[in-house]
């Protein structure tokens, strides 16, 4: 069996109480519980460097592609939107499920 040569991140807890202990005493912020704060910055510090705040990669295969980009000519509306409303339209359903 091969040798696992993952080391695990700096900081993180070296057992399991260690972990459980850390959950326990961590407070809630403000912006963990309003994630529709106006005053909230839009970018986040990752690794030294400034990135867009929540976003995502995608990957689409040929036939996916083609679909959006059809619904995209068909509707006239931007990618991003369409995607959009998908994922609001499915997350209403598991909701309501």
């Amino acid at each position: 069996m091969p040798k696992n040569r993952t080391k695990p991140p700096v900081g993180a807890p070296k057992t399991a109480e260690e972990f459980a202990a850390g959950a326990q005493t961590k407070t809630v912020t403000k912006s963990s519980t309003n994630p529709f704060d106006p005053n909230e910055s839009r970018t986040q510090l990752v690794n030294g460097k400034v990135k867009p705040f929540k976003t995502i990669g995608l990957q689409f295969n040929r036939y996916e592609w083609w679909e959006l980009e059809q619904a995209v000519k068909k509707s006239k509306r931007t990618t991003n939107s369409i995607i959009r409303e998908g994922t609001i339209k499915e997350l209403n359903s598991i909701k309501q499920s």
